[in-house]
């Protein structure tokens, strides 16, 4: 299967926006303050942020050129001090998951941007949490560093070595 990443400039935003609520239906079993409004929509603002800033990456995720999902990656200021970039969200559409376009999807977006990654899944999302150990894992050869009780891993992918970020 192809999978590919698209810079979502301007023109996807109202596409990334049309996916948001799938994604926050996906998130609500995790986070109990997500909930629909009385006419049964999710409030779907994507931050124009994304679109402003150039320390900001919207990403469209295609199949086999079909739109498969979306993330979207932060680096600093948006990150910790101890970071380059950061998955700040990454949704792919249920009928496209287990088929490893995820992780070749991830795979993409950390060969696009080199440097010390960081990527934090909710506490109580069990699947995002096993879902980035196995790619990050199998990304990095197993060198990477895994903080917060298991929900935050941290790796720096460089052209010349890979190595473990210090612990802070």
């Amino acid at each position: 299967m192809k999978v590919e990443i698209i810079d979502a400039t301007i023109e996807f935003k109202p596409v990334i926006k049309n996916l948001y609520p799938l994604y926050l239906h996906d998130l609500s079993e995790f986070v109990s303050d997500i909930d629909v409004s009385d006419l049964g929509l999710f409030n779907a603002e994507v931050s124009n942020l994304f679109w402003q800033k150039d320390a900001l990456f919207p990403f469209l995720v295609k199949a086999n050129g079909k739109l498969a999902g979306f993330t979207l990656i932060a680096s600093p200021p948006y990150t910790s001090k101890e970071t380059d970039y950061m998955i700040n969200e990454f949704f792919i559409i249920r009928k496209y998951r287990r088929k490893g376009i995820g992780r070749l999807a991830a795979f993409e977006v950390f060969n696009k941007f080199r440097g010390k990654w960081e990527v934090s899944e909710l506490p109580k999302n069990l699947p995002a949490q096993l879902f980035w150990h196995k790619v990050i894992g199998e990304y990095t050869s197993g060198r990477y560093e895994t903080l917060n009780n298991g929900t935050k891993q941290r790796f720096i992918n460089t052209d010349l070595h890979w190595h473990i970020l210090e612990k802070q």
